[in-house]
């Protein structure tokens, strides 16, 4: 494990400030522990570096165990690959068992999506190095043999779990929930309180409540998160009970294969959702007269109500190949104009032209700008900046397209010749000059 000490000291007697390494009056130090995990490490390994990386998530998780706290504050870095619950090196947990789970500890932040050289956690990129926590215990996909759970947080009202556990940037899949833990086949939580950020929940089963998630007096949050091909009794991809969640940009789609809702919500739990996507799941929520919704800002297929919910299809790009992303009709695109999410579900910049567009994924459209009363020189980022020449908007926009879902050129009114340019790549006067298109 590397540990990264912080302090802030403080002289409270006169004289010129000084900072230094000791404390005399005041000491507000604390560490931040990262314990490294590699599944192409070797086995023996103390997770203090990528080099010396722990093989298993669960060698990990047992080293944060009992030392994290408020003043020392744990983050575990999981490099690109599949984990599973059964695997360790210290014999805590028994090979190709279903009952087996990972579990969630307060202070410590589980982070995927590194590549296993980064140094920085902002360097991570969850789309590019996808970090699958697994249930296929056997490695054989069959059903019958998943993890009952892939995550458990089985905690009590006495001591919960509810300080700063985080899990970002993960595939769960790959669950069966049933007979002892029949719910919540991705992640059962009893009295846990967790942040769940850039994860995407697919082939989850329960056989009872929750066929991703299920709460038990668990306030989670949920944050640019996909949920596909989920599937429980009641609630295909969240059942809470006695909870208040919190969803934000996240999307919901093809879930369940019968008439259960996809989100239920029972026995005064309250839930919060907001600036997502549900489509395609049956019933998309319902609650029982005990509880509540508030819905700001959505997509729900058949409408609900709330403030500001659309009920038109989000236009997905393929949902026969699980393709979530926006087309570029979508009215889900600009849609709200502020976030505190830097980041989509892609690792792309979540705000693009300054506004904010529904569900998990922000689409990345660039504009080119023409205007044939503008002088040559412009680069086509702004009217101010715009081309002349409409060849020159469609040649920029060829070239930055693969960068971006959609390019789009806006012109401004006026007349626009085949064969001008000021590239050079048209002859002036040319009669068989043309205006060719892009696929976008």
């Amino acid at each position: 494990m590397k540990n990264i000490l912080f302090c802030s000291v403080v002289f409270l007697f006169g004289g010129p400030s000084i900072f230094c390494s000791c404390t005399i009056f005041k000491n507000d130090c604390f560490a931040l522990s990262i314990i490294y995990v590699d599944e192409q490490a070797s086995i023996g390994g103390d997770g203090s570096s990528w080099g010396t990386a722990y093989k298993y998530l669960q060698d990990a998780l047992d080293d944060a165990r009992g030392q994290a706290s408020l003043i020392n504050t744990f983050e575990i870095w999981v490099s690109e690959g599949s984990y599973y619950p059964d695997d360790d090196e210290g014999g805590n947990y028994s090979d190709n068992s279903p009952d087996g789970a990972f579990e969630m500890i307060d202070y410590v932040s589980l982070l995927g999506g590194f590549s296993g050289i980064e140094t920085n956690k902002s360097q991570r990129d969850w789309a590019m190095y996808e970090t699958i926590l697994s249930g296929d215990i056997q490695q054989n996909w069959n059903q019958i043999h998943y993890s009952k759970n892939v995550i458990r947080n089985p905690f009590n009202s006495i001591t919960p779990l509810t300080k700063f556990a985080l899990i970002s940037g993960f595939t769960i899949r790959y669950s069966n929930g049933s007979k002892t833990f029949l719910d919540g086949g991705a992640i059962n939580n009893t009295n846990a309180s967790i942040i769940i950020q850039y994860c995407t929940f697919t082939n989850n089963r329960a056989s009872g409540k929750g066929g991703a998630i299920y709460n038990f007096r668990s306030n989670i949050q949920i944050i640019n998160c996909l949920f596909y091909d989920n599937e429980g009794g009641r609630g295909h991809s969240i059942y809470n009970l006695q909870s208040d969640p919190k969803i934000y940009s996240t999307t919901f789609s093809k879930n369940g294969n019968n008439n259960e809702s996809n989100i239920e919500n029972e026995n005064n739990s309250n839930l919060e959702i907001e600036n997502s996507i549900l489509w395609d799941n049956g019933i998309e929520m319902n609650s029982d007269a005990t509880s509540t919704e508030i819905v700001t800002s959505c997509i729900f297929q058949g409408g609900f109500i709330g403030n500001n919910v659309l009920a038109e299809d989000p236009q997905f790009i393929d949902t026969a190949n699980y393709d979530f992303r926006l087309n570029l009709n979508s009215p889900a695109i600009d849609t709200v104009s502020s976030t505190s999410v830097s980041f989509d579900l892609n690792h792309a910049s979540r705000v693009s032209n300054d506004y904010l567009d529904l569900g998990a994924f922000e689409s990345q459209i660039e504009r080119v700008y023409v205007d044939r009363t503008r002088s040559l020189g412009g680069d086509g980022t702004s009217w101010g900046d715009a081309f002349r020449h409409l060849q020159d908007g469609i040649l920029e926009a060829d070239q930055i397209l693969v960068g971006f879902d959609q390019v789009q050129i806006w012109g401004a009114d006026g007349t626009y010749y085949a064969d001008d340019d000021e590239g050079g790549n048209v002859s002036d006067d040319d009669r068989e000059a043309l205006f060719g298109f892009l696929k976008i």
